[in-house]
């Protein structure tokens, strides 16, 4: 990850064993994203979608199609910045060969303890784009098929300016309250 980090577009649609591990190295060295599609990897939580929404400053596309697992959608100071304590028990082979095409080892990936001291933030180094505040580029949100999505996420969209597209088909949690509640932030 970490010899890619000038990363502009990745897509890991249908890597069915991505999970945490290879999604909090996405979103702790791929900081310059600006699209991410990740459709189908069921075991990704929010603890990596959080990280990669609030570490990549300049996303302006942001696909998480069937990603069963999440239950809200934070941009900004209030996502999941993976500060906290965890231990990544599993070892990945299929993450460890996308992230680091082959040439690191699975040791790599696996952590123990994440000091937020040591934490990589985005450079202010970026272009134009890049200098606004986490997620404020994101045009695009496409969250088909997040089952587990509550109505509580439509407060989260207010933070997102720029946002034209947004997909929730097949979030079967939601209501009509969800939609009364976009409309209201996004106005």
């Amino acid at each position: 990850v970490r010899s890619c980090s000038n990363l502009r577009v990745l897509d890991v649609s249908q890597v069915n064993q991505l999970d945490d591990t290879a999604g909090v190295a996405i979103g702790t060295h791929l900081t310059k994203l600006e699209v991410f599609h990740s459709r189908d990897c069921h075991k990704m939580t929010n603890r990596s979608v959080d990280l990669i929404t609030r570490n990549c400053c300049g996303l302006i596309q942001g696909t998480f199609w069937g990603c069963i697992r999440l239950t809200h959608v934070c941009f900004g100071d209030d996502a999941d910045d993976g500060r906290q304590q965890h231990h990544a028990e599993k070892d990945d082979d299929a993450a460890a060969t996308l992230v680091d095409g082959g040439a690191v080892g699975n040791s790599t990936l696996r952590s123990t303890t994440t000091n937020p001291a040591t934490m990589p933030r985005p450079s202010s180094s970026f272009t134009n784009i890049h200098n606004t505040s986490p997620a404020k580029n994101l045009t695009l949100l496409n969250l088909w098929g997040c089952h587990n999505l509550t109505d509580a996420a439509a407060l989260r969209l207010a933070n997102l300016p720029r946002l034209r597209s947004l997909c929730v088909s097949e979030c079967h949690r939601l209501t009509d309250k969800f939609v009364m509640e976009v409309t209201k932030s996004l106005n």
